[in-house]
């Protein structure tokens, strides 16, 4: 093909260019705090080596147990220190940027598309702190694709890439159709062979869950924190759906004889990676996920590689990267893209010194906290993951996060109870000073008229010890009041 002609020539400058922005955009968040959406996940999982309990009993989340898994295992090789989480997050980024870039060289497509790819995938706009889960699943997921079309011997090669993209999907619901590629790919090649070798593989990343969940007797939890996830399928545009498939057939019926002459030569390793391309971007349609922000991470890549098949048909190529920058920048956001570059806050030394937490209150107050034993209720917001995380402590109740999204309305009402029956003797709370803002993502007003009305609870039963922190005056408080 023409465009490949001056590939080498032209990855002399690709190259350094990639390199800048890697580590120009790994600087503008390097060294900041860890966020509440990492420290959500690690927290649960490194849980049983701090003698705090075990995800899912006592810290309860929607999160799949991959993800805990894959900190708890963690822990052996990097504790928990700040400096392990970033060597671990430069290591999951950039060998994600490794592989895909060996996938676009099995594409034979204009490198020049991955180096546009990679501006979209590092971009302020989609990865701005350490440790996303959906890098972290897109990591194993993308291993597993390139462990497929990189190894020659086909036992191997089943069973150690189809275990990869189980685990990718015990990580993050968002890679779950793209998980079973392989699976799909040997079903349609009618292989025994394939298809045991494929199950064999997958099955081993089931039974690495389902050893966890025997080890730390959380299974039927699990069980629930999926069914609660999954709510989400709900929500699934159907009409959109059916409209979709109906506008393909159509599409195939009249133009069936022009598609039959197009003549589209792909080997097995591009197949397997165009399925896995469509099954994560056939999730972000089905689940209509647009949120232009972390949860947007996995289909980047995958948008790309799919487009590098335009690159089959017999239109000039400069027309066909037209094309690409046009639908790429529909899709993935350009303006916004491109301006969050310019935001990158470059800092010249580590922020991590004093935590958020630790900023708050007094050394005695955080003593007070320390030594609360397990009697303390943060409310409301996401920081209550680092609130706990950064203290090590355990929190009042398994329902550590309160939040109408991730609890159910009966979960609320047992966390209700669990208050009435033995009051905590400690409460961090936003709400009577007004503060709540940029820290609440729902109408906390509204959920207290309707479920907890902690309010009234802290006028009538607890006395502010300092900024937003409230200690119970009583343990036999009278509850003769509308809570």
């Amino acid at each position: 093909m023409k465009f490949l002609k001056y590939q080498k020539q032209l990855e002399k400058f690709y190259k350094p260019f990639g390199f800048v922005i890697f580590f120009g955009t790994l600087s503008g968040y390097i060294f900041d705090n860890l966020k509440h959406m990492t420290t959500s996940n690690i927290l649960p999982g490194i849980s049983p080596h701090l003698s705090l309990g075990f995800p899912y009993i006592d810290f309860w989340d929607i999160y799949p147990p991959g993800i805990y898994i894959f900190y708890y295992l963690f822990y052996f090789l990097g504790n928990d220190t700040l400096i392990s989480y970033v060597v671990l997050h430069i290591f999951i980024l950039s060998f994600i940027c490794f592989f895909s870039y060996k996938i676009f060289k099995i594409l034979e497509a204009p490198i020049i598309i991955y180096y546009i790819s990679l501006i979209y995938f590092l971009s302020p706009l989609y990865i701005f702190y350490i440790l996303p889960n959906d890098l972290v699943a897109l990591f194993f997921s993308t291993f597993g694709i390139y462990c497929f079309i990189n190894f020659e011997k086909t036992f191997p090669k089943l069973i150690i890439s189809n275990f990869l993209l189980c685990v990718s999907f015990l990580m993050k619901e968002t890679v779950i159709l793209a998980s079973f590629t392989i699976l799909i790919y040997s079903l349609y090649k009618k292989n025994k062979l394939l298809i045991v070798n494929s199950l064999f593989g997958f099955g081993l990343g089931l039974i690495l869950l389902f050893t966890f969940s025997i080890y730390q007797n959380n299974t039927q939890l699990i069980v629930e924190s999926y069914i609660k996830k999954f709510q989400i399928f709900k929500t699934l545009n159907i009409q959109f759906l059916f409209l979709a498939i109906v506008a393909s057939i159509s599409v195939y019926i009249v133009f069936k004889n022009q598609l039959k002459n197009l003549k589209i030569d792909l080997n097995e390793k591009q197949i397997v990676i165009y399925v896995h391309s469509i099954l994560i971007l056939l999730f972000f349609l089905l689940g209509l996920r647009d949120d232009g922000s972390h949860f947007d991470i996995p289909k980047i890549f995958s948008l790309f590689f799919l487009l590098t098949i335009l690159f089959r048909l017999k239109i000039r190529s400069f027309y066909l990267l037209l094309i690409v920058i046009a639908i790429s920048g529909s899709v993935l956001k350009f303006n916004h893209s491109i301006y969050s570059y310019s935001l990158i806050d470059f800092k010249p030394e580590s922020t991590t010194a004093n935590s958020s937490v630790i900023e708050k209150f007094s050394e005695s107050t955080i003593e007070l906290i320390k030594d609360s034993n397990e009697e303390i209720i943060y409310a409301y917001g996401w920081s209550s993951a680092n609130f706990f995380y950064e203290l090590r402590i355990k929190p009042f109740s398994k329902y550590w996060i309160i939040h109408p999204g991730i609890l159910s309305e009966e979960q609320i009402f047992i966390l209700k109870n669990q208050i009435r029956e033995d009051l905590p003797n400690l409460i961090y709370y936003c709400g009577n000073t007004n503060n709540c803002k940029g820290q609440v993502d729902f109408d906390y007003l509204s959920f207290e008229s309707k479920y907890i009305n902690l309010t009234n609870l802290i006028e009538n039963c607890y006395e502010n010890v300092e900024n937003q922190l409230y200690r119970l005056k009583l343990k036999t408080c009278s509850l003769n009041f509308d809570f």
